[in-house]
């Protein structure tokens, strides 16, 4: 499908959404090995207003180094995994964005990771404005 633009082993803080085609109705983020708290802003930058965000909410790389060394890379501890979750949700909230729902993925990261589905909604800028 040629509506779908894949830009794996790229880091999106250097991606100008216009080089594709954007700014975008839909975003869909599976990163890895950077937080999504850190590549916030850059992810909003990819959108139109109010577009509709699904990010793949990952808690190895949410909470933080002495918690995956201490489980070998894998998160087993549910209040680890809610805190995971709670702290990106909060951080795209902050900016402005709507929870439109979180899910458990149904995938099991590789190593057994537990990871989250978290649906959003960008926010309108002209109301961020007022």
């Amino acid at each position: 499908d040629d509506r779908v633009t894949s830009k794996e082993r790229t880091d999106i803080r250097l991606i100008d959404p216009e080089e594709f085609g954007g700014p975008f109705d839909i975003l869909v983020a599976d990163l890895s090995f950077i937080s999504l708290t850190t590549v916030a802003e850059s992810l909003l930058r990819q959108c139109v207003d109010g577009a509709s965000m699904i990010l793949l909410v990952k808690p190895q790389f949410e909470v933080g180094r002495e918690k995956v060394s201490a489980g070998k890379g894998v998160i087993s501890n549910d209040a680890d995994r809610q805190f995971a979750l709670n702290r990106v949700r909060n951080t795209f909230e902050a900016l402005g964005c709507d929870t439109i729902g979180v899910m458990d993925c149904p995938v099991h990261g590789a190593d057994g990771n537990r990871e989250f589905l978290l649906a959003l909604s960008a926010p309108k800028r002209a109301q961020a404005l007022s």
